[in-house]
């Protein structure tokens, strides 16, 4: 009778195969997560999203500057004028704030916006 061989073939996966897929399903999950947007489509995103915040709170704070400047019905500041013509924007390009103080009355005003930008926890150098 002839002999007849049989062979088993067992598989067992390599551990750095696993650890391969494991790294592969993470990078499908992240990829999910950036709501079917490339990585650099997603931060460039988020940029815009923290630019917008900043604006935000400029304009939030120009307005509690301005707010200060108002005169009331008999009451009238002599610097009134600078809080009142106070202004200042965020320069996305050079990433920092701009304002428009020039002259050394203006330094109440200029305080009044830093502190609130501080507050609000974006403090300027």
């Amino acid at each position: 009778m002839p002999a007849v061989a049989s062979i088993l073939i067992v598989t067992c996966p390599v551990a750095g195969a696993q650890k391969a897929d494991s790294q592969k399903s993470s990078a499908a999950q992240a990829l999910k997560n950036l709501n079917g947007k490339t990585p650099a489509e997603y931060e460039s995103q988020e940029k815009e999203s923290a630019e917008m915040q900043i604006s935000k709170t400029v304009k939030h704070c120009v307005a509690e500057v301005r707010r200060i400047g108002k005169c009331g019905p008999e009451t009238c500041a002599l610097d009134s004028d600078f809080y009142k013509n106070f202004d200042a924007f965020y320069n996305s390009a050079a990433d920092r704030v701009e304002n428009n103080v020039t002259l050394q009355g203006e330094r109440k005003p200029l305080f009044v916006f830093n502190k609130c930008m501080a507050e609000k926890g974006l403090p300027l150098k």
